[in-house]
């Protein structure tokens, strides 16, 4: 009856599809300013991390799901005025390839993790 079992249980690994994601990560600097802040300029360079996944819906798209780290704020190289944030991101979008060129929209949502102001008084 075992021996049975396990020749089901591999005919049916054989015989299914199994679900076809592709993944990647993202590494990288992004440059961001603060709107109202007084300080002009994407002065400000910090660190990306994160990663996503995919799943094919058709012969020329996808839908994608991302979730990323990224430091964004402001700074003026001319004083000690500095803005520090730090946001957890996630986006769902959807992916179009059409004649060599991948099209994507979608939503991103990101939470603030961190927020840090430092001028001459300090953090």
């Amino acid at each position: 009856m075992r021996f049975i079992s396990i020749i089901f249980l591999l005919g049916i690994t054989i015989l299914t599809n199994a679900q076809n994601f592709q993944s990647g990560l993202i590494a990288g600097i992004s440059t961001s300013q603060v709107s109202g802040d007084e300080i002009h300029g994407f002065n400000k360079i910090g660190l990306q991390l994160g990663g996503f996944v995919n799943h094919p819906l058709g012969k020329n798209s996808k839908g994608q799901f991302g979730l990323y780290y990224i430091d964004k704020g402001s700074n003026d190289p001319k004083s000690q005025f500095k803005i520090n944030l730090s946001y957890l991101e996630t986006s769902y979008s959807f992916l179009y390839d059409y004649q060599e060129f991948s099209w994507e929209g979608g939503l991103l949502i990101g939470v603030l993790i961190d927020g840090k102001t430092l001028d001459i008084y300090g953090y």
